[in-house]
């Protein structure tokens, strides 16, 4: 998998092409806050919430089931930024 690309398309808030990372019954989950979703719910949260944004991919760390990235997210008007990382678990590429 993509993963830099990956990012781009979600710092982009590019709706079809994150829809095309996800198999239709795929459940991301959010453990901080204990939300799960499905990929339309996600899309919704990615592209709607919270308005434009802009981001950088810091580091991608290999796993045998997928990879952890580091990414630095902040709004466009720059009162908000944070760090996330995400575990990615793939099946059959997505």
């Amino acid at each position: 998998m993509d993963f830099a690309q990956y990012w781009r398309d979600c710092i982009g808030q590019d709706r079809e092409a994150l829809r095309g990372w996800f198999w239709p019954d795929a459940r991301i989950i959010w453990p901080c806050t204990e939300e799960v979703f499905t990929v339309e719910e996600f899309l919704i949260a990615n592209c709607e919430y919270p308005g434009a944004w802009s981001g950088e991919l810091l580091h991608v760390t290999p796993t045998p089931m997928g990879a952890v990235t580091e990414v630095r997210i902040a709004s466009v008007d720059g009162k908000y930024s944070c760090h996330a990382a995400s575990i990615f678990t793939l099946y059959k590429g997505k």
